[in-house]
């Protein structure tokens, strides 16, 4: 079966929902169009059934994008933030010509000071930070949080309750444990990016993978998955080993949910998502 064949049957699943409904740009290559593939798919049920409320909250966290935090106006260090945020205007509106000879210079001075900012908080301080909207706390972008976690860090043993502060249970719940295992000693090299590209969504995608709900959600998961494993076996850029790896991560998720093993699916998906990709 080609890689075509794959993409045919899941834009079929998407058209009986709504034949008019366009499917938007999805392809293998990247899990994130196993997240376009479910939004598209739910986009479509919209449009002739009301949707549950986890389809619902799949749709509102698929489409949001995870590119800011929020830090209490009193603490200490918000001018410091402000003075790292004007830097970035400031650049922005230099020449052309500038920008290129200075960007690598500019990043590293900058990541240096977001850490040292974090090294001087306290671990009160963390309180303070908020993945959630606060009124009248100050948006700041999301990028900067890692250099400063990562200073903290640096500074002070950082848990699993003072990342729960600022990005809640469920989130740390999901990613810090595996991002432990994964990277040891700096989990959150790997806990970061994994909270900004899976977020939410992939909880709610994991939690509707059950008997109880639309069945066209696992079997969509599970085509992408093969469409993936397909592509990467015969066309696949990546070398031989690094390849066969994640062709196994792929065919093990199949398998279990084929089996209807869900939960220990979800498991694996969200461990495993970030590794499928060419």
């Amino acid at each position: 079966m080609s890689t075509s064949r794959y993409y045919a049957q899941i834009k079929r699943i998407i058209h009986d929902q709504a034949p008019t409904q366009p499917v938007v740009d999805i392809h293998w290559y990247d899990f994130d169009y196993l997240k376009q593939t479910i939004l598209a798919y739910l986009l479509a049920k919209q449009t002739r059934l009301p949707l549950s409320k986890l389809e619902q909250n799949f749709i509102a966290a698929a489409e949001a994008e995870i590119n800011e935090f929020f830090v209490e106006p009193t603490l200490p260090v918000v001018d410091e933030l402000a003075a790292l945020d004007q830097e970035d205007s400031n650049f922005d509106d230099a020449p052309d010509e500038d920008k290129f000879i200075n960007i690598i210079n500019r990043r590293s001075v900058q990541s240096d000071k977001a850490r040292a900012i974090g090294q001087s908080l306290k671990p009160e301080s963390l309180n303070g930070f908020s993945l959630t909207p606060q009124t009248d706390w100050v948006p700041t972008p999301f990028n900067r949080l890692d250099e400063i976690l990562s200073g903290y860090s640096e500074a002070h043993d950082l848990s699993a309750g003072e990342l729960q502060a600022i990005f809640g249970e469920d989130l740390v719940d999901a990613y810090w444990e595996n991002s432990s295992e994964v990277t040891p000693k700096s989990p959150l090299i790997t806990f970061i990016p994994q909270l900004r590209d899976m977020g939410y969504w992939m909880l709610d995608l994991v939690d509707m993978l059950n008997t109880k709900t639309d069945t066209n959600i696992v079997s969509l998961v599970i085509l992408w998955l093969r469409w993936f494993k397909h592509a990467k076996t015969f066309h696949g850029m990546e070398v031989q080993d690094g390849a066969h790896t994640k062709i196994r991560m792929a065919k093990h998720l199949i398998t279990l949910l084929n089996q209807r093993r869900y939960s220990e699916a979800g498991t694996l998906l969200i461990k495993t998502a970030p590794y499928l990709w060419d």
